[in-house]
């Protein structure tokens, strides 16, 4: 029997109920950068599909989307940043990039969680993904 190429129902059942939460956010002022980012759609699609377009396994995926709840509070109040910059030569978009990425403990058991901002070019901030670390 062939495997199944997208996501299944339970996880398409969690994307639709988190992009709602997700579309309500808007923009979160970040004081560690001292700039406002924005929560679109690039940011949320990231967090099931991979840079490649592929769709993230069902666990990344719901660990992820899980995550997503922590991640306005992670840009408000984080302490700890790691930039990462790339030169146009050498991204996908033709245009320089800056990733930020920001450190926290989050939830109730206080995991460890890094929220990743990517910058493309001159534009605004905008959330790239959650993870644990």
């Amino acid at each position: 029997m062939l495997k199944k190429l997208g996501p299944d129902d339970e996880l398409l059942r969690l994307i639709a109920k988190q992009r709602k939460v997700y579309d309500r956010i808007g923009i979160v002022y970040c004081p560690i950068i001292r700039k406002p980012v924005r929560f679109n759609i690039s940011g949320f699609r990231h967090l099931h599909v991979d840079g490649q377009g592929k769709y993230r396994t069902k666990s990344i995926a719901t660990e992820r989307l899980g995550l997503m709840q922590y991640a306005v509070g992670v840009v408000e109040h984080c302490k700890i940043l790691k930039t990462d910059s790339y030169d146009a030569s050498n991204t996908s978009s033709g245009k320089n990039e800056c990733y930020y990425n920001l450190y926290a403990k989050v939830g109730p058991r206080q995991v460890k969680s890094m929220v990743t901002i990517r910058q493309i070019g001159g534009g605004d901030p905008h959330f790239y993904g959650i993870r644990r670390n």
